[in-house]
């Protein structure tokens, strides 16, 4: 049992050591950005491996995974699943629709990029 509970641990402090990698290569904000509730989601369906493998070992040896019955695994599913069509989404956009508004308004200030071009 103490490898699954440091297994998960260290899964879980790496995601939390993501965030401040993550607000290094992002403009300046107060308040938590989206990328920050993706990866406190994606902590959170480590969480939910952690109990559901307590729960398995309450049942004992003789216990057989049926995927549809077991609610965490299909939420943390959901989460993960979720999270990837988000940011393939935002990719698109980005790509598509948001990176020719940069150019533009950097165009406009003959080449300076002042921290009030940026909206959310």
């Amino acid at each position: 049992m103490g490898d699954r509970v440091g297994s998960i641990s260290g899964i879980m402090i790496a995601f939390v050591a993501l965030i401040p990698t993550i607000r290094e290569n992002i403009p300046p904000s107060p308040r938590i950005v989206f990328i920050e509730i993706l990866v406190y989601l994606n902590t959170l369906t480590s969480v939910f491996v952690l109990v559901d493998s307590l729960i398995v070992r309450e049942l004992g040896d003789d216990y057989q995974f049926q995927w549809r019955e077991s609610g965490l695994f299909l939420v943390s599913a959901i989460i993960t699943v979720l999270s990837f069509l988000i940011i393939v989404v935002m990719m698109f956009l980005h790509y598509f629709v948001w990176k020719k508004s940069y150019k533009a308004k950097k165009m406009e200030n003959s080449g300076s990029f002042s921290r009030k071009d940026w909206s959310s």
